[in-house]
């Protein structure tokens, strides 16, 4: 992205490790409107749930890819929605996996404490969008 022209937003891999379908790249994007991962308190992450991106702001980022690339499918916001859930999931267990064994039980660790603010932002999508 030019940094000097605020017009145009490409949307990479995130993960960095291969290609994700479109909406899980868009879901990621999404859900990082909730955290904060540098956050200078207690364990260094911290939620932000007033931050969910609502049904229409939804709309209008798939409305603006389908613009851009031509063409979507039918229920791209569905696939939106449900690529939000796997990938709070995603985040979650593999937050829990990157704990060391003598953190298993300290819950003040960012592991723990990202894996509990992902779980939490699941359980927020499933509510928000009736599933």
């Amino acid at each position: 992205m030019s940094l000097n022209n605020n017009d145009e937003l490409f949307l990479i891999d995130f993960e960095y490790g291969g290609w994700n379908p479109v909406a899980y790249d868009i879901a990621n994007y999404l859900n990082e409107w909730c955290t904060d991962n540098a956050y200078p308190y207690e364990s260094g992450v911290k939620i932000y749930l007033s931050n969910f991106p609502t049904n229409e702001e939804i709309e209008y980022i798939s409305k603006c890819y389908q613009e851009c690339s031509g063409s979507v499918p039918e229920d791209f916001v569905d696939q939106i929605k449900r690529c939000m859930l796997l990938n709070n999931f995603y985040w979650a267990v593999w937050a829990f996996m990157m704990l060391k064994p003598e953190n298993y039980l300290n819950d003040k660790t960012f592991n723990y404490c990202y894996a509990a603010i992902r779980a939490q932002m699941y359980k927020h999508a499933c509510k928000q969008f009736g599933m």
